[in-house]
């Protein structure tokens, strides 16, 4: 009886982003690698990765959940025009 192989791994894609940065926050960057133990690798990769869970479903176009408290003075006439009575 053959025997059977294991299934094969996906390949990851990965792509490759180059950024330029100060003297001055590339200093600031070593600084808090170091005394966090990371790599600026996984100092970016988390930023990142918190910004695209954050602001990620916006760009999509999908809605971000809102809170019953939250404030709605933006949503108040959008595209009217506001009466001030202290406008001249």
């Amino acid at each position: 009886m053959p025997v059977k192989s294991k299934k094969r791994r996906k390949k990851i894609r990965y792509k490759s982003i180059s950024l330029k940065v100060s003297a001055n926050q590339y200093k600031t960057l070593q600084r808090y690698c170091s005394k966090h133990k990371l790599t600026p690798n996984k100092v970016f990769k988390k930023a990142l990765k918190v910004y695209l869970e954050r602001f990620g479903p916006v760009l999509d176009g999908q809605t971000i959940r809102v809170g019953e408290n939250q404030l709605t003075i933006f949503d108040a006439g959008a595209g009217e025009p506001v009466e001030d009575s202290n406008h001249l």
